[in-house]
Parts: C-alpha cells; sequence; structure tokens
C-alpha cells in the first residue's frame, strides 16, 4: 500500500528535473534537503496519525528522488568524458550511504525504537543540509589592508564630547 503512496513523490522527479534545468540545481538541492528533513519530523508524528506517516513518505520520496534528479543532473554538466566514470562513483556512494542507513536503522530500531529510526535518520539529513550549507555559501573574501578604514573606523568608533 505504501508502494503506491511512494508513487506520488515519484511523480515529482520530472517536475524537479525541469526546474533543475531552469534554477541551479545546487540551491534545490538544499529545498530538497530540508524537505527530506522533514518528512523524518513527519514520521515522528505518526504515532499520531496515518496520515502524518502517508504525508512522510510523500514528501521523503519528494525529497530523495529530488535530490538524485538534480545531482544527476549536476553530473551531467561536468566534463563529457568523465560523466560515465562520475555516475559510476556516485551511484556507489548512493548505495553505500543506503545500506550504512539501513544498518543504523536497523541498530536504531533495536535500541530505541520508531522515534529512534526517526532521530537518526533526521541526525543524518540534518547533517547532509550542514555539508551543503558548508559548500553552498561563498566564503568571505579577506580585502588587503587599506589605511584609510582603520582612520574611518576610529573616528566612528571615538565618541564625540
Amino acid at each position: 500500500m505504501f508502494g503506491l503512496v511512494g508513487v506520488a513523490g515519484a511523480a515529482g522527479a520530472p517536475f524537479v528535473g525541469r526546474l533543475a534545468d531552469k534554477v541551479a540545481p545546487k540551491k534545490i538541492i538544499g529545498v530538497l534537503i530540508v524537505l527530506t528533513l522533514l518528512a523524518y519530523g513527519l514520521f515522528g508524528l505518526s504515532g499520531l496519525s496515518i496520515w502524518s506517516l502517508i504525508a512522510g513518505v510523500i514528501v521523503l520520496d519528494l525529497g530523495v528522488q529530488g535530490t538524485q534528479v538534480s545531482n544527476q543532473t549536476r553530473i551531467y554538466a561536468l566534463e563529457p568524458a568523465a560523466r560515465s566514470r562520475i555516475n559510476t562513483v556516485f551511484m556507489v556512494s548512493t548505495f553505500a550511504g543506503g545500506a550504512a542507513g539501513s544498518t543504523l536503522g536497523s541498530y536504531a530500531w533495536h535500541l530505541w525504537g520508531w522515534s529512534g529510526v526517526c532521530w537518526t535518520g533526521g541526525t543524518f539529513i540534518a547533517a547532509a543540509l550542514m555539508v551543503w550549507g558548508s559548500a553552498s555559501f561563498k566564503r568571505i573574501e579577506v580585502l588587503p589592508y587599506n589605511p584609510v578604514w582603520k582612520t574611518e573606523f576610529d573616528r566612528i568608533r571615538k565618541p564625540h564630547y
């Protein structure tokens, strides 16, 4: 039954693909990671309502599928001669991450039950959001020293009596 619910999230992947053609995929990925994090919040509420579980499945599928499409859009924009090699590394990393997530999810279930699974998944998605954020924002460029700035700063900082 939930497989059919997941189709709704997968149906959003073509929309994300078209959006990635118009907007920088790097920006879309951040929004999709937040959506995936929201899904784990909905999963945490699923003890209250089956509808929060259904909504979580749809949002999770949309976030994960959309992130996959957006990342592949970025890969295909790279060196054409290296696309297959880069895509291979991407897919192996994706499956390795999925295997690690399944292992940690099972371990969390054993120790803490459903809330532990939700917290574990949410923690890793939050870590992904931090990695995305640290890589997405440009570093502040340090300008060379200008002696005029010092005198302006001193003038502003000194009290006027």
